[in-house]
């Protein structure tokens, strides 16, 4: 039997972090995710839903900046 294949996503997960609902600013868990060129944070507010958020729009130093860190 054959398992179904996942679906290709459009863009790499590369870890989690905290950051802040822009609505009512209060600390939500985020998923760093990488698409193309740029670094988005997706984040989840139980009271505002899904954003997302674009950090970077150089990934390659977005992680020399985080590396440095």
């Amino acid at each position: 039997m054959n398992a179904p294949l996942r679906k290709a996503r459009p863009y790499i997960f590369w870890g989690q972090t905290q950051s802040l609902c822009e609505t009512c600013l209060t600390l939500v868990p985020t998923k760093i995710q990488i698409s193309g060129n740029e670094v988005w944070y997706e984040k989840r507010c139980k009271q505002h839903g899904v954003q997302s958020t674009l950090v970077s729009t150089d990934q390659a130093y977005w992680r020399l900046c985080k590396d440095f860190i």
